[in-house]
């Protein structure tokens, strides 16, 4: 870093240089933050991309309404309540699944 003799310079320089110091710093951090945002659309872009393909379960269960449930995850209410009045599970169990 140049040896600057800010002890020397006058209040007026001394004013002009921050002046001038400002403007250079504001470029600066917009440079930076266009340089961070840039970085976090790629990472967002590459989020979105993994869960695009995230693995969706078939269907292993179906209402008579058409409502499916994969067997995965909290049990839907149609099936909760089927199950509350004594039936079973099977009755709603799509052919050819087990």
């Amino acid at each position: 870093m140049a040896d600057i003799p800010l002890n020397e310079m006058s209040y007026a320089e001394l004013l002009s240089l921050r002046g001038e110091i400002d403007k250079i710093l504001l470029q600066k951090a917009d440079e930076r933050r266009n340089e961070l945002l840039a970085e976090l659309a790629e990472v967002n872009k590459i989020r979105t991309s993994a869960k695009a393909t995230k693995y969706r379960h078939k269907a292993k269960y179906r209402s008579p309404e058409g409502h499916s449930w994969s067997g995965q995850g909290v049990t839907p209410k149609w099936l909760r309540e089927h199950e509350a009045r004594g039936g079973s599970r099977d009755d709603f169990l799509i052919k050819g699944q087990r």
